[in-house]
């Protein structure tokens, strides 16, 4: 122990503080100057470890675990351009608000810029998209450096974990040879006793009573009041509030199915299809059906009505929703509705700055209060039984354009099982489909928005996850095996089931995430096998490209036998064609992975 060098000792106490700040899982991928890193990481038996072979696929899988736990998970890379490959990862992480800890091992400073192979400036290279780095010097294993490295560990966590904006951390550790000994190696001390951690986090307060009991008051004095609610993934409760805080109002509730809020009777299922794309209400669906906003008329592209279908008063929580059409509508309703904002850390999430008031705070708590004061005033209110005119008519808004001809066939209360499967098909049976224990990980391009279309509102949802925040498709496979993995983990009797929803361009992207399934991770894949990326054929360039260079560059179609790469990664492999079949498939127990592939043609 005496001849052990001096940074084996002080990467105990650094792991031993991770574990003492509540990190239970680390992603360890293979090198060299690391070596020491996941040694002490492996010998903790409080942190759960996951092998990557893939740096890039590894930085994912940790994501989907941190997205899971919401605490941070753990990546450690070895030196050069291991790194490099974090920065996808650590990009969705930063835009997301995911907490992650990457722990990157560096060559040390006397073999930089010295012509060293496996040698780059990685104090710079995800300084763009990380709350904080700091390259921790363990050349000295002292009592004094090793209370700065507890210290170090706890001020990391908090840094990753708020009470800012959760996200990635990187602490570099440049370690020089020897790398390791023959262990076991243990810190110099005990840390604090009781197992607590060296240092404690107090977060700040939040948004002030006053002002949300200033905004209840507000709220229920307008009628015509609407909320919008945007991906929350870190609070499952809210997700049961704003059904409930809307109710109590008798407002209607547009959520987004990462909300998870799209439940209850004042959800709009529909609104992607209510609205067009220019943010006006969309009346062809609804004027056969008597719609009361079908008899609106239109003056130079503005809808003009009473009462208009434009709310007074805008309550968004959460990120922008993914609909295209809603967030024009919000643009719209610029002028004449009064939008208030209500995001996690002081977010920014308004793009056509339209939103008139910012309430800066943890949305749970500010919607808890909102919906106590709300729900308390009603209480001493008379009896109204003449119900919400404006809600009511936004109820048949939503039956008129979901009973229209162009979604009878999706979304109607019991679709044949004998139904041949198409893109919204898909998505409609894995909504209404699984339920509230399973988890859902949806590809960010097309799947997500043919959810956001036809998932109906359903009382117990499956929890949605994407990674949405800068909305790329590399990694999705890797980050729903970390969601599994965490939940496994979190729930070792259960059979926790993870669907992946996801299409072949973004499974081939991260095809290499499919080795985790080795781990012995069931997760159930659904691809949906359209033969390229069909999102395009929605956009400008489908109108303005020529032909074949819109197939070829711009769609680029693989053409690949998805039997191959299931074979390779030892993948059951079901091809169902009907919605009975896919049905049979999602109830199938997830005691091994499998590859659900739908052959849709494209949408056109």
């Amino acid at each position: 122990m005496t001849n052990a060098p001096a940074h084996l000792p002080l990467l105990a106490a650094l792991v031993d503080e991770f574990a003492r700040s509540g990190v239970q899982h680390a992603v360890l991928c293979p090198g060299s100057r690391n070596a020491p890193i996941l040694l002490a990481l492996e010998a903790d038996p409080r942190i759960i470890c996951w092998s990557a072979v893939d740096e890039r696929s590894a930085g994912f899988l940790a994501l989907g675990i941190a997205k899971t736990t919401r605490r941070p998970a753990i990546v450690t890379v070895t030196s050069g351009t291991a790194i490099s490959n974090l920065l996808p990862a650590a990009t969705e992480a930063h835009e997301a608000g995911t907490p992650l800890l990457l722990l990157t091992a560096d060559r040390p400073p006397e073999l930089r810029d010295v012509g060293a192979g496996q040698t780059i400036d990685q104090l710079r290279a995800l300084d763009a998209v990380t709350r904080w780095v700091i390259e921790a010097d363990l050349s000295e294993a002292t009592e004094a450096r090793e209370r700065w490295v507890r210290a170090t560990a706890c001020r990391a966590v908090a840094a990753t974990t708020g009470p800012g904006r959760p996200g990635p951390v990187q602490i570099n550790l440049p370690l020089r040879e020897p790398l390791t000994a023959p262990g076991p190696h243990a810190p110099l001390t005990e840390g604090r006793v009781g197992g607590a951690p060296w240092l404690r986090l107090t977060p700040a307060a939040g948004a002030l009573p006053s002002a949300i009991t200033q905004l209840a008051h507000r709220m229920l004095l307008e009628p015509r009041g609407a909320i919008v609610a945007g991906r929350a993934e870190r609070s499952p409760e809210l997700s049961r509030l704003l059904p409930r805080l809307a109710m109590a109002l008798g407002w209607p509730l547009l959520a987004d199915p990462m909300s998870g809020a799209r439940r209850g009777p004042n959800a709009i299922a529909g609104y992607d299809l209510c609205l067009t794309t220019d943010g006006n209400v969309d009346a062809s669906a609804s004027a056969a059906a008597g719609d009361p906003f079908a008899a609106a008329q239109f003056h130079g592209g503005q809808r003009s009505l009473d009462p208009s279908p434009v709310p007074a008063f805008i309550l968004r929580v959460g990120d922008l929703p993914v609909s295209k059409p809603l967030r024009a509508w919000l643009a719209g309703a610029a002028a004449s509705a009064h939008q208030v904002m209500v995001t996690p850390e002081a977010v920014w999430a308004d793009e056509h700055s339209a939103a008139g008031e910012w309430l800066r705070g943890d949305p749970l708590e500010i919607v808890r209060g909102l919906h106590g004061a709300v729900a308390g005033a009603i209480e001493h209110r008379a009896a109204d039984d003449g119900g919400s005119p404006w809600l009511a008519a936004w109820q048949a808004l939503d039956a008129a354009t979901l009973g229209s001809e162009r979604a009878a066939a999706v979304i109607a209360s019991t679709p044949g099982v004998a139904d041949a499967l198409t893109e919204p098909l898909v998505a409609h049976t894995l909504a209404t489909t699984l339920g509230a224990d399973a988890t859902l990980v949806v590809g960010a391009s097309l799947p997500i928005r043919m959810l956001e279309r036809w998932a109906p509102a359903v009382e117990a949802p499956p929890v949605v996850l994407s990674n949405r925040g800068a909305n790329g498709i590399d990694g999705v496979t890797s980050t729903a095996f970390g969601v599994l993995a965490a939940r496994q983990a979190a729930e070792p009797d259960s059979t926790a089931r993870v669907v992946a929803y996801l299409g072949d361009l973004t499974l081939l992207y991260d095809q290499g995430g499919l080795a985790h399934a080795a781990s012995g991770l069931p997760l159930q894949l659904v691809v949906v096998n359209n033969d390229g990326g069909r999102i395009f054929e929605r956009l400008a360039v489908a109108r303005d490209a020529p032909t074949d260079v819109l197939e070829e560059r711009i769609l680029t179609p693989q053409r690949r036998d998805l039997a191959h790469l299931a074979a390779f990664y030892d993948l059951e492999l079901l091809r169902p064609t009907t919605v009975g079949e896919l049905r049979a498939a999602l109830a199938l127990t997830p005691d091994h992975p499998r590859l659900i592939e739908v052959r849709v043609p494209p949408l056109g």
